[in-house]
Formats: structure tokens, sequence, C-alpha cells
């Protein structure tokens, strides 16, 4: 699978990012044989159909470059994921300067999340992990 190349822009609008995030999931689970709607309806972005017949909520998050944050005298880069709803089956979280995406379920989500900020370090995302998270969800419904 060919991850596209999206130039980075550091001018970006949320609601740009959001859509270009939306829009590179979509093209992510269609590659892997589950077709999409995208729906924008607040807690799920896109609703999936497996070819097994069973459907499921993806809510996305995108993040258009890593934050840096200091603790003390250090600097550590992390991407941010705001999550407010809780809602959906899954949340595939998205970084437009890598084009990689992360699959996790809503316990997952619910496991790893502060208040509504999910912080993930860069080396979470590789194009390794991205297509076994890619897999694994492909497994769980078919």
């Amino acid at each position: 699978m060919i991850v596209p190349l999206i130039p980075v822009q550091e001018t970006r609008t949320t609601t740009e990012v959001g859509r270009i995030g939306e829009n590179l999931a979509s093209y992510y689970l269609e590659a892997h044989g589950i077709e999409c709607s995208i729906v924008d309806r607040r807690g799920a972005d896109i609703w999936c159909k497996t070819k097994a017949d069973k459907m499921f909520t993806v809510e996305v998050k995108a993040a258009s470059h890593p934050i840096k944050v200091k603790d003390g005298k250090k600097e550590y880069l992390y991407y941010n994921f705001n999550v407010r709803n809780k809602k959906a089956d899954q949340y595939l979280l998205t970084c437009l300067d890598t084009n990689f995406c992360r699959i996790f379920d809503r316990a997952e989500i619910l496991r790893r999340i502060g208040l509504k900020n999910l912080f993930m370090k860069p080396e979470e995302f590789s194009r390794d992990r991205m297509m076994g998270d890619l897999e694994k969800l492909h497994e769980y419904y078919s």
C-alpha cells in the first residue's frame, strides 16, 4: 500500500486538518477492503462496513505536526489529539507530517487518555505499526 504524500503546511485551519485526516483515514480503510462513508456526525466521522456485512464507527483525530512540551530542562515532542466524544467503536489517529496512523478501540482510548487529550510520542507512529493496526482491525470485523 502506498502512503500518500500530503505536503506539510503550518497555516492549515483545524477544519482543514480534520478533513484531510478523515480522507486519509478513509483511504487506508478502503485499501483494506472496508467500505467507508464520511458522515461527519458528532462522535463518529466515518461509518464502515466490511465484506462480512459488519458495521462499525470510526472517530478520526488528526495532528498536523508534533508539539514541543517542556518538562523542566528537557523538551519532548508529542502529537496532541483532542478526544472529547468517546462513543465511536474505533479511533483512527493520523499524523499529517508523516501520513501514518494508529487505530485503537474505545477501551484502549479510554485507558490511554487523560481528561480529553491524548498525547503520543512520534515513535509510536510507523509504517509497521500502522499496517499491524489495519490488519488487526480487518481481522476483527471479518
